[in-house]
């Protein structure tokens, strides 16, 4: 009995009655019993080369108008490869080879075996090959090391039957390194972020596009004195004070309608005991792509202790340096008490950053000067506020070497950052500092926050210009 012939005859039937034929049709056609007839068809169908309906207790066959594997193979952006139960290579798509830099006729009817491609994969493809030949479908996630690149690839194990029912696989790799790479380097970046959101000097909050508070870092509710769940009940209005609400109302609504793109302002707010503490606000909006709103972004610093020193010094000027030194001190003491809270709260899990763009956004509105140093004594990162300060572009301020920086090493600075790399925090002003760049003197406060990631220590840099402080005095003096 010659089995292709006897196939060939019943497929040839077939394509002459595309309308289908039942088991007794084709018996009667082919001159053949029945059950040899059903025996043949089962292999056809399994082989993909017919196929069949059901209609009651009666089948109906037709001819296949699948398209052939080598056209299949060649639609797919993965790599495929088809081998045969002795894992010779029989077909392979175009992608494979353009991968592999190879002819087709140099690996087809070869074993894989002999190949150094599936060999090189961590762990071994070998195992799920032989199992997917019996029958088994499976699916791993396996390394592959190629000119001292790592890649990383899905892979698939199907089991596949051939024309002539011999038992195959068909193997599917498809190449995930690029998501890998863009989770962990999405991963690293809102580590970082997440980081100094936390750890920020100023208050910082995100709020519905109704001012509802959707959420805070742990400093604003310090400045407040509200809890995080407190909050999630209010509005920004509530705790708003009445006179600074016309205003507020009135800039948000500017804001919202896209005629500003931020407004700043001095505010009153009320604490849960009554208590009226000054802020300097900051506002922005994030939008959706149609423009609507999608949240603000609420940047605060306590300016009660300020606006009780410019109050002072407005009254009498012999009491300007003793106000200066108060203030200095309670900024000191407070920045000592922030240290002392953010030693406290490392050890709490904190929630993970909505998105990247969400934390970029709060970093370029804040008016401190913030910028991170590694353990090289370069810049990894700078805000706008530190640029305007230094008066340089980002490029200059990251080629600075802040170990060498001569006016660093003047005002001890050098060492105060490695003090930081050792995990000691510090606080240095007012101190009265003369940039490198155009001889620009100004006073300053600096304060250091050692940092983490991944093993590496990094030191957060908050800057504050007290410059205006000494044009007040002078200014204050000349009147004497």
């Amino acid at each position: 009995m010659d089995l292709k012939k006897e196939l060939s005859d019943i497929k040839d039937i077939l394509k002459q009655n595309p309308r289908g034929m039942t088991v007794s049709d084709i018996s009667k056609a082919v001159h053949k019993n029945r059950h040899s007839v059903a025996k043949y068809l089962d292999m056809l169908t399994i082989s993909g080369n017919v196929d069949v309906r059901n209609f009651g207790t009666s089948k109906v066959y037709y001819p296949s108008r699948r398209l052939p594997m080598s056209a299949i193979l060649n639609f797919s952006s993965d790599f495929i490869i088809v081998l045969d139960q002795d894992l010779n290579v029989v077909n392979v798509n175009d992608g494979f080879l353009e991968f592999e830099h190879v002819k087709k006729q140099d690996i087809l009817n070869k074993s894989i075996v002999n190949s150094s491609f599936p060999m090189a994969f961590t762990p071994s493809i070998i195992p799920h090959v032989k199992r997917a030949i019996h029958g088994e479908e499976s699916a791993i996630e396996a390394v592959f090391k190629k000119n001292g690149d790592m890649l990383y690839f899905n892979i698939k194990f199907i089991p596949t039957v051939f024309d002539d029912t011999a038992q195959g696989v068909t193997i599917i790799f498809e190449n995930i390194t690029a998501r890998k790479e863009a989770v962990a380097a999405l991963q690293e970046s809102e580590e970082q972020f997440r980081a100094i959101f936390e750890n920020a000097a100023v208050g910082i909050a995100y709020l519905s596009d109704d001012v509802r508070f959707m959420r805070q870092n742990r400093r604003f509710g310090e400045i407040l004195g509200y809890s995080p769940e407190d909050l999630t009940k209010k509005s920004y209005l509530d705790i708003t004070h009445p006179d600074d609400m016309k205003s507020s109302i009135e800039n948000a609504e500017l804001l919202r309608s896209g005629k500003v793109n931020e407004y700043s302002q001095d505010s009153r707010y009320i604490k849960p005991d009554g208590g009226i503490v000054c802020c300097h606000v900051t506002c922005s909006a994030v939008r959706e792509p149609d423009g609507s709103i999608k949240f603000f972004v609420a940047v605060i610093e306590d300016i009660t202790a300020r606006k009780a020193t410019e109050e002072a010094l407005l009254r009498a000027h012999d009491e300007l340096e003793g106000r200066v030194q108060e203030r200095t001190l309670m900024l000191k003491k407070t920045n000592d008490a922030l240290m002392a809270e953010i030693a406290h709260s490392k050890s709490m899990e904190v929630e993970t950053m909505r998105a990247l763009s969400m934390m970029r956004e709060v970093l370029e509105k804040a008016p401190f000067g913030i910028y991170i140093v590694n353990d090289e004594g370069c810049i990894e990162y700078v805000n706008n506020a530190m640029l305007k300060i230094t008066g340089i572009d980002e490029q200059s301020f990251k080629a600075l070497d802040l170990f060498t920086l001569p006016t660093y090493v003047k005002i001890g600075m050098h060492n105060l950052l490695r003090s930081g790399l050792d995990g000691k925090s510090f606080f240095l002003g007012p101190v009265e500092y003369t940039s490198h760049v155009g001889n620009k003197t100004s006073i300053r406060n600096f304060i250091g926050i050692p940092l983490e990631e991944k093993g590496k220590k990094k030191v957060l840099v908050f800057v504050e210009d007290f410059s205006k402080y000494r044009l007040l005095e002078e200014a204050l003096l000349n009147k004497r």
